[in-house]
């Protein structure tokens, strides 16, 4: 059965404990922070570190990687009605750091 659609980020960012997948994360250490802005934003930081996963609300110390974008965009992107790669190209997706662990993080999550 497929996942229900999310209506806020503040629900994404609850509901990753229960998608995460440790064993998909190949030994990565990655602080990612995630500056989402217009209504429903906020920012929130991800720690995956030995197969673990941390969710934070606020601002990271020292993030390996930054993602800046609309909330709403988010919500699309996570949802399935968007598309980051075209939304980056656009320029709504802002990214700074490490861009592989903003590439590779799609596969940490279940989204099915």
């Amino acid at each position: 059965m497929a996942q229900q659609k999310a209506t806020s980020v503040q629900q994404i960012f609850a509901a990753m404990p229960d998608r995460f997948l440790p064993d998909k994360t190949n030994n990565v250490t990655a602080t990612i922070q995630f500056d989402l802005t217009g209504d429903d934003g906020g920012q929130w930081y991800i720690v995956v570190q030995d197969k673990t996963l941390q969710v934070h609300e606020g601002t990271a110390e020292h993030p390996t990687t930054t993602l800046t974008m609309a909330a709403q965009d988010y919500l699309n992107i996570i949802n399935g009605d968007a598309n980051s790669a075209m939304l980056f190209m656009q320029g709504k997706v802002k990214a700074s750091g490490n861009l592989q662990h903003a590439m590779q993080m799609q596969q940490w999550f279940d989204n099915s």
